[in-house]
C-alpha cells in the first residue's frame, strides 16, 4: 500500500518537531521580523501574529507559553522601535506579560511617553 504523507501522520502521529525553532524560524524570522524592518510595516498582519501568540500565551501547557514568550515577546526587547510597533498590537494577555517584563528604565524617556497608554 502506497503511504501518502496524510496516511502516515494518520497512522504514526506527526513527526516530531521543535516548538522554539518553528517559532523562531518561520514566525519571528519569517514573518514578523521582517515586517517590522520594512518601511511601511502591515500592522494587520502583525496584530494577526499576535493573536497567534496570545493563543500561545494563554496555553495551559508551561512549554507552549514559554515558547511563546521566548520566541515572540523577548526578542521584542532588544529594539526600542520594536517594542513601540508592537505594544499597541497585542492582546490583552500578550501585553499584560510584555508589560510585566519591560524594564520601562531601559527605554527612552519618548518612548516611555509613547508607550504610557500600555503601561501599567
Amino acid at each position: 500500500m502506497l503511504r501518502t504523507p496524510a496516511v502516515k501522520i494518520l497512522s504514526e502521529g506527526p513527526p516530531w518537531y521543535d516548538l522554539y525553532n518553528f517559532l523562531k524560524e518561520v514566525l519571528w524570522h519569517g514573518v514578523m521580523l521582517p515586517e517590522f524592518r520594512s518601511d511601511s510595516p502591515n500592522k494587520e498582519l502583525l496584530r494577526r501574529c499576535f493573536t497567534f501568540v496570545e493563543v500561545l500565551i494563554s496555553s495551559p501547557v508551561q512549554s507552549i507559553s514559554d515558547a511563546g514568550y521566548f520566541q515572540a515577546i523577548e526578542p521584542l526587547f532588544a529594539d526600542e522601535e520594536l517594542v513601540l510597533i508592537s505594544f499597541p498590537l497585542m492582546g490583552e494577555k500578550t501585553l499584560s506579560v510584555a508589560q510585566e517584563t519591560l524594564d520601562p528604565e531601559r527605554i527612552s524617556p519618548a518612548a516611555r511617553e509613547t508607550l504610557a497608554p500600555f503601561l501599567p
